[in-house]
């Protein structure tokens, strides 16, 4: 098996996001754990009219 991905800036994610027409609401930075090089990042976004929070 082989794996191929490349690392993009969460600015980068979240634009790509929004051009999809999503919602950004929330976005986690870590710094990089003793087995990691970079910096982790999660985003939460959703469909616009969607409620947050969620019911």
């Amino acid at each position: 098996m082989s794996l191929d991905f490349r690392r993009l800036s969460p600015d980068r994610v979240a634009a790509l996001l929004s051009q999809a027409g999503l919602v950004v609401d929330a976005r986690l930075l870590r710094e990089p754990d003793a087995t990691e090089k970079v910096q982790q990042a999660h985003l939460l976004a959703r469909k616009p009219g969607t409620p947050w929070p969620w019911p």
